[in-house]
């Protein structure tokens, strides 16, 4: 599925060093093909100069067949060289892999759910984040829940009751 979304990236133009090298780490969806990142690599050295200073880094890349620590540490290396913000590239990779998950989620109204808690889970979303069901592990009651979301719940109760 990682080398699926990492064609929409592709399509959209949206690929960068960072892009690449969140693929390249281990991601919840998939593992991720070394000739993405001999493809990216020919792309930018087709329009990269001579003496630029990534070049040969780069040029290492163009020839990578299997993904390791040594591929990993230069892609790194790149990001630090272009100043590359992890944080959009990480919402890049989700973006496109929330499009895939809600493109095959499951249609009962159990499951779906479900499913994109395990989604957000496995992506790194903390526990009290609106996109994780809540009430699991805690002791809050859901009157008590109610209140600490919203402090004016109590007051404004009675005139809907």
């Amino acid at each position: 599925m990682v080398n699926k979304i990492f064609n929409e990236l592709k399509k959209f133009k949206i690929v960068d060093w960072e892009v690449l090298y969140l693929g390249c780490k281990s991601f919840p969806i998939g593992t991720f093909s070394p000739n993405n990142i001999s493809d990216f690599a020919c792309r930018q050295l087709a329009v990269m100069e001579l003496n630029d200073a990534s070049f040969i880094s780069v040029s290492e890349l163009s020839f990578c067949t299997e993904i390791n620590d040594e591929v990993i540490v230069t892609i790194s290396e790149l990001c630090d060289l272009n100043n590359i913000d992890l944080t959009l590239s990480k919402k890049k990779w989700v973006v496109f892999a929330i499009k895939e998950l809600i493109n095959h989620l499951p249609d009962d109204s159990l499951y779906g759910p479900l499913a994109l808690n395990d989604f957000w889970n496995k992506w790194g979303e903390p526990n009290n984040s609106p996109n994780i069901i809540q009430g699991v592990s805690n002791t809050m009651t859901p009157n008590d829940r109610c209140q600490a979301t919203c402090p004016f719940f109590h007051c404004y109760l009675p005139y809907f009751l």
